[in-house]
């Protein structure tokens, strides 16, 4: 029997043994946009105060939006915009704003990848970073001997300016949402 299986944005046909189980999934369309369900969220998250309002008492620095690679069938090209609108609305800058894209272990992204992720604007407009995890010179070590039993700790800088203060992560990102 035949039956079809998506694959990255192809439709591959493959053959299966006729008493095979095929499951598919299914979604129900949801009502709103997916842009709308985002900025729903930033704007009424539970327990934590809107984004707006955390960016506006945020210390100067970068705002890192940390996103999956291109091997999470994420559509960010359908909702990065509104979320980026709404960090710009809160008094953050173009320039200020990274996306950080968390590659893990995987190769870098290729611009056509990001162009199908995230769309030509968004491209042309704001730093993109891709996390390189054989990058040594990306890394800063940290200072753990106060900390019983911790050996060695590294934190990922992506070539950033270190910054001091609480870090989410990234050594100018002071923000975590």
């Amino acid at each position: 029997m035949k039956t079809e299986l998506l694959y990255d944005t192809e439709v591959l046909e493959i053959e299966v043994p006729d008493d095979a189980t095929v499951y598919k999934s299914s979604y129900q369309e949801p009502r709103i946009s997916p842009s709308e369900i985002v900025l729903i969220a930033l704007r009424e998250p539970l327990d934590a105060q809107p984004l707006k309002d955390a960016l506006k008492k945020r210390r100067h620095g970068d705002v890192v939006i940390v996103v999956s690679d291109v091997t999470r069938p994420i559509p960010y090209s359908e909702f990065l915009g509104a979320m980026i609108a709404e960090i710009e609305a809160a008094g953050v800058s173009t320039q200020e704003i990274v996306i950080l894209i968390a590659t893990g272990m995987h190769r870098s992204s290729t611009q056509e990848e990001r162009h199908r992720m995230f769309g030509a604007d968004i491209c042309k407009r704001y730093r993109i970073l891709d996390h390189r995890a054989d990058e040594d010179s990306e890394l800063l070590t940290l200072d753990t001997r106060s900390t019983p039993g911790a050996g060695r700790t590294f934190l990922k800088t992506f070539g950033l300016e270190p910054n001091s203060g609480k870090t989410s992560g990234n050594s100018r990102c002071k923000h975590a949402y």
